[in-house]
């Protein structure tokens, strides 16, 4: 593996059964993520997008596949190696509030995630407390208070301290502002930008919202039925889109409009069926098209 790359994802497959069927919900997924990069994978609810982002971070375990961290394959840690190797990967979750334990303080919480792994004296940890709390555009008071006293947005700015507190090199950003309303979502993806640039952060940004991952992305991933079908940086996605299902998000969020807290999928029945149409003709392999050096396109099925 090249050593610019942070993160590289080879032919990842996961599936699970329901009522005797089997769901193959990442489908031969291959990737890979340069340190300072943000990459966003974009899809319909059920797309595979979040079964994804925890199977790079060992939150599930795949059936195949390998995922290589700093050149080493994550896939074959022990569980003790893992863990050392949990404080450079971490999370952010799209329910800030479900995510924090109600019977802690702030305090607490991010005191737990500073010494995960890592004990530090009193002194040490009052001084690391009041830098994140800082970083995450909170007061020095809000340490002892509960998740409960907090909005939304500050509830997730909270579950933001937790996962850099250890200072990770990856980060995955599950949908980290859905939940939130327009002003606020700004905020956090300000902060999100903000963090990264003053720490280096790689992030993987986990989104059905096609005008979030403009703001925050350098290349996007598209992702239908478990597979990645189109890959390319920002620019390439939303100006030269190549693959049908692409073009049909794309033009879901132009009918949007001036509405656009309208979420993809409220029209997800539409796409579906028209996906369905426009997918038929491609292949089930993992082959690719390669439009540039960054820009690749699920290859059309040879009749």
């Amino acid at each position: 593996m090249k050593e610019q790359y942070l993160l590289k994802v080879n032919n990842l497959n996961k599936t699970f059964k329901s009522k005797g069927h089997k769901i193959h919900a990442v489908n031969n997924v291959s990737f890979a993520l340069k340190k300072g990069e943000t990459l966003a994978i974009v899809g319909e609810s059920g797309s595979g997008k979040s079964t994804t982002g925890r199977l790079i971070l060992r939150l599930l375990e795949s059936d195949s596949g390998e995922v290589w961290f700093k050149d080493r394959n994550i896939i074959d840690l022990n569980k003790k190696e893992m863990r050392k190797l949990r404080r450079q990967m971490q999370i952010v979750f799209q329910d800030p509030y479900g995510s924090l334990n109600p019977r802690m303080t702030v305090k607490q919480l991010l005191s737990e995630a500073i010494n995960n792994n890592v004990k530090y004296c009193k002194s040490e940890l009052n001084r690391k407390l009041e830098e994140l709390i800082e970083a995450i555009g909170l007061n020095i008071n809000d340490l002892n208070k509960f998740p409960h006293q907090f909005s939304g947005g500050q509830r997730q700015r909270i579950g933001l301290g937790r996962s850099i507190a250890s200072n990770p090199d990856l980060i995955v950003c599950d949908e980290p502002v859905s939940a939130l309303d327009l002003l606020i979502q700004a905020q956090i993806l300000n902060l999100l930008k903000d963090l990264q640039e003053d720490y280096g952060f790689s992030y993987i940004f986990i989104s059905h919202d096609l005008s979030v991952v403009r703001h925050m992305s350098d290349r996007i991933a598209i992702m239908y039925q478990g597979r990645i079908v189109e890959i390319g940086t920002c620019k390439e996605i939303f100006e030269n889109a190549q693959h049908p299902y692409t073009r049909l998000l794309l033009n879901a969020v132009l009918k949007i409009g001036k509405h656009e807290e309208k979420s993809l999928t409220n029209d997800s029945v539409k796409l579906k069926s028209a996906s369905n149409d426009v997918m038929s003709k491609y292949s089930s392999n993992d082959g690719y098209y390669k439009i540039s050096e960054t820009h690749f396109v699920v290859r059309e099925q040879v009749s």
